[in-house]
């Protein structure tokens, strides 16, 4: 009952979930993680999106996801998840079904059956390389 991992119609046999610990759901909630370009060339997931199928549990949340996503993916504490700190890399953005995740209740938010969490890379700048037209 493990989950898949997908890029390309290809497994990616380093990132594929475990089978559900005894706090999942035993009905099979999941949720699908999609890590954008840049971020997931980071991860060793492959220069393009890479798709991950996530079992959650009934209580699962955004900061017990991606603690999991931290002991089993390279790099992911690097690139991702500050775990110590407990926060979000500078360099990322987290969105929960399009939104961003500190407007939902930020790491504590719960996570529920087919929710959809996207990995953004981070950016700044424009065309002239300045961050704003803003700038004083």
């Amino acid at each position: 009952m493990g989950g898949r991992v997908r890029r390309r119609s290809r497994r990616l046999g380093s990132a594929t979930s475990r089978a559900p610990s005894s706090a999942m759901s035993a009905a099979g909630s999941f949720v699908t993680l999609t890590i954008l370009p840049w971020t997931s060339g980071k991860l060793g997931l492959g220069p393009g999106k890479a798709l991950l199928r996530e079992a959650i549990g009934e209580d699962e949340t955004i900061e017990s996801l991606l603690s999991r996503l931290t002991d089993r993916i390279a790099g992911f504490e690097e690139w991702v998840y500050d775990r110590p700190e407990r926060r979000i890399h500078e360099h990322c953005t987290l969105l929960v079904n399009g939104r961003a995740h500190e407007g939902i209740g930020g790491l504590a938010a719960p996570l529920r059956d087919g929710d959809e969490v996207t990995v953004l890379p981070g950016f700044a700048g424009g065309a002239d390389g300045s961050r704003s037209g803003f700038d004083s």
